[in-house]
């Protein structure tokens, strides 16, 4: 078993004639949470979305666990491989926070299975102590909506460990959050998600975040990656000038 996870290997992505990615490449190992920055328009976004099988490159290869992400198709085989958090919490407001953490088994259960859990939540000890372990079981009969951001993401957190994916990607998860919350939930990502066979990548606009919780930063500009550094090796002039 190879130790790279993740490969994404010349990847580019054009929309029409402007370039979103051009020529991207790195690699991401086993149990590794890696930090993207870069100014807004850069193509980080655009890069977790390939990564994540939503949208495929317009050259290159992006692979996990030496499967081609861009051959497979929505289901079983993708949700198997990789999971997603964003900055919108990946929750469904009218749905109570049972429902929302047993939507990660979608990928996994048949049609009537997850029509009867909208009813009848299934698995409902399951998530009772991952909840508790979350520190929001008192929250699993509440609807999403009534959640405060820190509560919806730490729903999102428990979805994710129901789906049980080899990588993450976070985009921006506690861009909404205080700097209390904010680092509440990175603690969470970083000692609930990261294991030694699953890896999390993840996109943050505070790099002093990145610092303290990655181990790696991939600094991507004008569409390309002008750096690729342990997270020891940050300092201000390459972070000055990767948002100048």
């Amino acid at each position: 078993m190879s130790d790279k996870l993740i490969e994404v290997d010349g990847v580019t992505k054009y929309y029409g004639a402007d370039p979103a990615l051009k020529d991207v490449s790195f690699s991401v190992g086993r149990g590794e949470i890696i930090g993207i920055a870069g100014p807004s328009g850069s193509g980080k976004t655009t890069l977790l979305n390939m990564i994540s099988g939503l949208s495929k490159p317009s050259a290159g290869s992006i692979k996990i666990s030496d499967r081609d992400i861009g051959k497979l198709k929505p289901g079983k085989e993708l949700a198997a491989l990789v999971g997603m958090i964003d900055q919108q919490y990946s929750i469904v407001p009218e749905l109570n926070v049972i429902n929302n953490v047993l939507a990660g088994n979608l990928g996994n259960w048949s049609l009537l299975k997850s029509l009867i859990s909208l009813i009848y939540p299934l698995e409902r000890e399951k998530v009772s102590l991952m909840l508790k372990d979350l520190g929001i079981e008192d929250k699993i009969n509440n609807k999403a909506a009534h959640l405060s951001g820190g509560e919806q993401q730490r729903v999102s957190i428990a979805r994710l460990l129901i789906q049980n994916p080899m990588v993450v990607l976070a985009d921006e998860p506690v861009s909404s959050l205080d700097p209390t919350r904010a680092e509440d939930i990175m603690q969470l990502i970083k000692s609930k998600l990261v294991t030694e066979s699953r890896s999390v990548i993840i996109t943050l606009h505070n790099t002093k975040l990145i610092q303290n919780y990655c181990s790696r930063l991939i600094g991507i500009k004008e569409h390309s990656v002008v750096f690729d550094v342990s997270s020891d090796h940050i300092n201000e002039e390459m972070l000055s000038e990767l948002y100048k």
